[in-house]
């Protein structure tokens, strides 16, 4: 499994718990899809990011709450708010990824899985958040 498709399932886990409004994962194996992630590195990476996620959940949101411009988390899409803690928490806590690896990894998700002008809102919320922290 590549770190992308890997991306993919921490997004997807992330829209879960949005949408059950269920912060915890109580036992990776009863995630759904759990059993198809067949590599041990990937679920170590996956357990990894959403643990990092939640523990830094508040901090995140505060953050993309600040880059938002004219919406509130909200009204926001759950898929572009899961695709953007996912990215805010990989720049912010996972420093062995390149922020701009990780911002590219998010447009593109963005660009399968969300409406045709996510990919762009997305792009514009991490530059903007990226370029702040260089400041």
């Amino acid at each position: 499994m590549s770190r992308r498709t890997a991306r993919e399932w921490i997004m997807k886990y992330m829209y879960q718990m949005d949408m059950s409004n269920d912060y915890q994962v109580y036992d990776y194996s009863a995630l759904y899809g759990w059993e198809e992630i067949e590599e041990e590195e990937d679920r170590a990476f996956i357990r990894e990011s959403l643990t990092s996620m939640l523990e830094h959940l508040s901090e995140t949101d505060e953050i993309i709450e600040q880059f938002l411009q004219s919406w509130t988390l909200n009204r926001m899409p759950k898929v572009d708010l899961a695709i953007l803690r996912l990215a805010i928490n990989e720049i912010n806590h996972m420093e062995d990824i390149p922020a701009g690896v990780t911002i590219n990894e998010a447009v593109d998700i963005a660009k399968l899985y969300s409406t045709e002008d996510s990919y762009r809102f997305i792009n514009g919320v991490l530059g903007s958040y990226y370029k702040s922290r260089e400041e």
